[in-house]
């Protein structure tokens, strides 16, 4: 997925202030829930190297800063390497573009050497796993993610966007299944 793409499919699952109507919590809490799935275009993009990399593309011309999908919560300013790029927590876990391998990678937040898993093989299928675990935990969708064999097709269609078992780190640590 293309990351105009991505920003524009999050719009066709956002939240509608209905959808908060029986719920107790506050306006400023609902605000925010809904400008999760709007991103602006930056008016200047960051100064970083994509590689054709859609992520990246995303993190340089797209305001993602402090946006939450799930449990990942991208960065207002990008931490830069000579190693990687960290674009991303999942909790407090950081999230990585390893510039030679050219994958996304988890890293424990206690020790940066060690990782916990491969994510994604390149931002494209990051982008569309992403968007297939956030459409599934979305407050409208039809699917309860609680559901044992719900979760199992997510990350089944996921594994097939990622391309490999190898890259089931995301769906374990998002959804567990």
């Amino acid at each position: 997925m293309k990351a105009y793409e991505f920003v524009e499919n999050l719009k066709t699952i956002a939240p509608t202030r209905d959808e908060f109507a029986d719920l107790e919590v506050t306006e400023e809490y609902i605000e925010r829930e809904i400008e999760d799935y709007h991103y602006r275009r930056r008016d200047v993009p960051l100064s970083i190297e994509t590689y054709q990399d859609e992520m990246l593309e995303l993190v340089k011309y797209w305001n993602v800063g402090k946006k939450t999908l799930g449990m990942i919560r991208f960065h207002s300013e990008l931490i830069l390497t000579e190693e990687y790029v960290e674009i991303a927590v999942l909790e407090v876990d950081p999230i990585i573009f390893h510039y030679s391998s050219k994958e996304y990678i988890i890293l424990d937040h206690e020790d940066r050497e060690r990782d916990f898993g491969k994510l994604a093989p390149n931002g494209n299928s990051f982008l569309d796993a992403l968007f297939v675990i956030e459409e599934a935990f979305s407050s409208h969708s039809e699917m309860d993610i609680e559901d044992e064999p719900t979760a199992n097709d997510v990350k089944e269609k996921c594994l097939q966007l990622l391309g490999s078992e190898e890259y089931s780190a995301l769906v374990d640590l998002m959804i567990g299944a």
